[in-house]
C-alpha cells in the first residue's frame, strides 16, 4: 500500500550496499556494479545501520528527509522489500492518522463512531465460544453491543502498564516514549476468553535506550551522541560502567555472539558527565541529547532533572552510590580515554577524560517505544485460543499480538497496522453462517448511531467583537481552533478554543506559540522544537482566522 501526496514529483529507490548508486525499486542488481540488493549474498556486504538499503533517496522534499528511516537489520532476508512511503510531508507529523481518520468521518453515513467509549470486556457465547459483542462505558453508563460478524481488536501495546512491563522487559520501570494510553487493557480482556498469547518479551526502544523520568520528550533517534562520545559514562547502582556507552543499538538491542539481544540493564543507570561536555552542547558542537532540553542545562539543573555538583563525592551522595567506587571508575575511565583501549570496548574516539567539576548527573530508565505482545493470530487475523484453535469472531490486528518476534524493523508495526487493520476488516464483514442473529428493531445502538466528529464541527463565529475572528488549522492531534484578536492585520492576541496535541509536549507548545505570536504581531515566529506540526497547526489556524477576518 503506497500512498503518495499529491503534486509532489518523488521517486522512491534503492541505494547500493556496495557502491552507492540509485537503482529503480524493481532492481534485483545494482545497475552499476552488478552487487545484488538484497543484503543478504555473498556479493553484498552486510549493511550498516541506519545508511543501508533503500528508502527514498529523493523522496519527498520536506521538514524531515527520509534517510534516517532506512532498514534496521538489513541483513536479514528480504531486507530490500522494506519501502519508505509517505502520505504527507514529513515523517512524524502523523499525516496517515489524519488520513484515514477523515476517510472514516468522510463515510460516516456507513461507519458509526462512538467516541470515549472504551471497552471493558469481550462477550463470549459460553456454548459456542464465538465472542459476539463487547461491553462498553458510555456516557456514566455500562452498555453490550452486539456483533453480528466479529469483533476486531487493536487496541495497541502496553506501555503504560507497570507490572506488565516488569514481567516482560525485566526491569522495575519502563517509560513509554509514545502514547499515554496503551495500558494493556487488551491483553487482559483477550485472556479472558482464553486467548493465547505470544511475544510478551518482544518490545522496541531507540536511540541509547535510556532516558529520564522527569521527561516526556524522548528521543527515539539512531543515536544520541551527547551520551555515546566524549566525558561521559553510564554506571549501574554500584557505581561501575557495565557496557560500551557508544555501543550501537537497533530499537534496544545490541550485537552479542553475532544476535542482536536487548542489554541487560541493572536497577540504577545513571549517566554522569563533566563541564566539558555540557560546554560543548553550550557551544553548538554536541548535539542536546533530547529537542526540549535547555542550550546549556540551566533549566535541568534548576529543576532537579540534572544533578550538578562540584565534587564527585557530591554526585556519588545523590544518587546514594558508593563515592569512592564511582571516583575509581572515573578514575578507569580517563586512563582508558588516554590510552585508548577500553575494557569495554568503547572506541578511542569516543573517549574524553574527565576534566575537574563541576560534575553532572542524570538517572534513566528503560525508554518503550512498543510492545507486541498479545493474543497469537493467523494470516487471516484470527485469534487463537490455548489449543491452538481461532476464537470465533474474534480478531487482532497492529502491535497488539505483533507478528514480530523479535527483529523489528523500522516502520514494521505501522505496516502491519495497515495490512492486518484490512484483512481483520474484511474477514469480520464476510458473511458468516453463524453470524449472531439479533433483531435490529428498535435499536438504540443500531446503524446511524454513531456521533458527531470533530472534524465535522466548525467553531461558532457568533458573539465576535470588533478586530477579533476565528480560524481552523490541523495539530498532530486534530482540529485546532484558535480566536485571534488583530488590529491593522497586526495580531494582538491569540486564544486556543480546542485542541487535542499530548498535554506536556503540544499542549504546552501552544501556550508558547500564542505568547510569541502576539508579542511579535503576526504568526510568522518561531516553532517549538519537538513540537513541530503542532508549531504548523497553530500557524495555520492563525493565519486562516486573519484571512477570514478581512
Amino acid at each position: 500500500m503506497c500512498f503518495r501526496p499529491p503534486s509532489v514529483d518523488a521517486e522512491s529507490t534503492i541505494i547500493c550496499p556496495k557502491c552507492g548508486a540509485s537503482n529503480s525499486l524493481d532492481a534485483t542488481n545494482c545497475k552499476k556494479c552488478g552487487a545484488s540488493l538484497d543484503g543478504v549474498s555473498e556479493d553484498a556486504p552486510p549493511m550498516p545501520s541506519p545508511q543501508a538499503p533503500a528508502i527514498a533517496s529523493a523522496v519527498i522534499p520536506a521538514l524531515d528527509n527520509l534517510p534516517r528511516l532506512s532498514v534496521d537489520f538489513p541483513e536479514l532476508p528480504g531486507a530490500s522489500a522494506i519501502r519508505t512511503n509517505l502520505i504527507g510531508t514529513s515523517i512524524n507529523d502523523a499525516a496517515l492518522w489524519r488520513f484515514l481518520k477523515k476517510s472514516v468521518v468522510a463515510r460516516k453515513d456507513s461507519i458509526d463512531c462512538w467516541y470515549s467509549s472504551p471497552v471493558t470486556a469481550l462477550i463470549q457465547d459460553p456454548d459456542t465460544k464465538a465472542i459476539v459483542g463487547v461491553e462498553i462505558e458510555h456516557e456514566g453508563k455500562k452498555l453490550n453491543i452486539a456483533a453480528r460478524g466479529g469483533v476486531i481488536m487493536a487496541p495497541g501495546g502496553y506501555e503504560n502498564n507497570v507490572s506488565l512491563i516488569q514481567q516482560t522487559i525485566d526491569a522495575p520501570k519502563g517509560l513509554p516514549v509514545g502514547t499515554l494510553y496503551n495500558e494493556g487493557d487488551g491483553v487482559r480482556m483477550a485472556q479472558a476468553v482464553g486467548a493465547k498469547l505470544w511475544h510478551m518479551n518482544a518490545w522496541k526502544s531507540g536511540g541509547v535506550g535510556l532516558a529520564p523520568e522527569e521527561d516526556r520528550m524522548r528521543s527515539i533517534g539512531d543515536s544520541i551522541e551527547f551520551f555515546t562520545t566524549g566525558s561521559v559514562v553510564l554506571i549501574g547502582g554500584d557505581a561501575k560502567r557495565y557496557i560500551a556507552e557508544d555501543l550501537e543499538q537497533r530499537h534496544g538491542r545490541v550485537l552479542v555472539g553475532g544476535t542482536w539481544v536487548v542489554p541487560p540493564r541493572p536497577d540504577t543507570n545513571v549517566f554522569v558527565f563533566d563541564e566539558a561536555q555540557r560546554q560543548a552542547m553550550a557551544e553548538g558542537s554536541l548535539a542536546k541529547p533530547f529537542p526540549n532540553w535547555s542550550g546549556d542545562l540551566a533549566a535541568e539543573v534548576e529543576s532537579g532533572k540534572v544533578v550538578k555538583s562540584d565534587t564527585l563525592w557530591g554526585i556519588a551522595d545523590a544518587f546514594s552510590l558508593d563515592a569512592a567506587a564511582l571516583s575509581a571508575t572515573i578514575e578507569a575511565f580517563n586512563g582508558a580515554a588516554k590510552s585508548g583501549a577500553d575494557p569495554l570496548g568503547r572506541k578511542a574516539e569516543a573517549m574524553r577524560a574527565f576534566g575537574e567539576g563541576p560534575y553532572y548527573a542524570v538517572r534513566v530508565f528503560p525508554s518503550v517505544v512498543s510492545t507486541n505482545g498479545g493474543p497469537e493470530r493467523t494470516a487471516r487475523a484470527e485469534v487463537l485460543d490455548c489449543d491452538d484453535a481461532p476464537i470465533p469472531h474474534l480478531y487482532a490486528a497492529g502491535e497488539f499480538g505483533s507478528i514480530m518476534a523479535r527483529n523489528a524493523q523500522g516502520g514494521g508495526n505501522l505496516s502491519e497496522c495497515i495490512v492486518f487493520g484490512k484483512i481483520a476488516g474484511e474477514e469480520a464483514a464476510a458473511h458468516k453462517d453463524d453470524a449472531f442473529d439479533i433483531a435490529s428493531d428498535g435499536l438504540a445502538c443500531g446503524p446511524g448511531s454513531g456521533e458527531v466528529s470533530v472534524y465535522d464541527e466548525k467553531p461558532d463565529a457568533e458573539g465576535l467583537a470588533l478586530g477579533e475572528s476565528m480560524g481552523v488549522g490541523e495539530g498532530l492531534g486534530g482540529p485546532l481552533w484558535v480566536k485571534v484578536s488583530s488590529e491593522g492585520g497586526a495580531v494582538r492576541s491569540v486564544e486556543v478554543l480546542r485542541q487535542s496535541e499530548y498535554a506536556d509536549i503540544g499542549g504546552a507548545a501552544l501556550e508558547t506559540l500564542a505568547k510569541r505570536m502576539a508579542e511579535a504581531g503576526t504568526f510568522e515566529v518561531d516553532g517549538v522544537a519537538g513540537a513541530t506540526v503542532t508549531s504548523m497547526g497553530l500557524k495555520e489556524a492563525v493565519e486562516n482566522a486573519l484571512v477570514g477576518g478581512e
